[in-house]
């Protein structure tokens, strides 16, 4: 393995690359992780979380490296781990230690490349889903 392609849409051990386009999967599946964890394990730090999802991860990629069957090289098995950290870190950045539900981590992906700034996220977050909903003429604080 002299070789290894920083992106390619084919990957083989034969032709090594270090980032697919399934690597996106790994960036989103690196923040479903956070949303997951935190809501598993709240009681923990979001270091403890980042470490169980490092090694989930690290465990999964070894088994599609391992695999004879499988066309992951050990250079895409890296690029996806990185991908997969790197999600769930950017969402640690956004989100912080608190937990946060799947629909508002949705609306952050959908929104982020539309919106330049934090603040105006929140701005529409909170247009969109308000603090206070009103069941049978009675208002309620979520």
């Amino acid at each position: 393995m002299s070789h290894v392609d920083l992106y390619h849409h084919v990957e083989t051990p034969s032709y090594p690359a270090f980032l697919t386009p399934f690597t996106v999967f790994h960036l989103l599946s690196g923040v479903l992780a956070f949303v997951v964890l935190r809501w598993l394990l709240p009681q923990f730090p979001v270091v403890y979380n980042f470490v169980v999802w490092f090694v989930a991860h690290g465990l999964y990629e070894l088994k599609d490296v391992a695999d004879p069957q499988t066309t992951n090289s050990p250079a895409n098995s890296f690029g996806d781990t990185i991908a997969s950290m790197l999600g769930f870190f950017l969402t640690w950045l956004v989100f912080g230690e608190r937990q946060v539900s799947l629909p508002r981590v949705m609306m952050w992906l959908w929104l982020s490349p539309v919106s330049s700034s934090p603040r105006s996220l929140r701005e529409v977050y909170t247009q969109t889903y308000p603090t206070r909903i009103c069941f049978h003429g009675r208002e309620s604080s979520r």
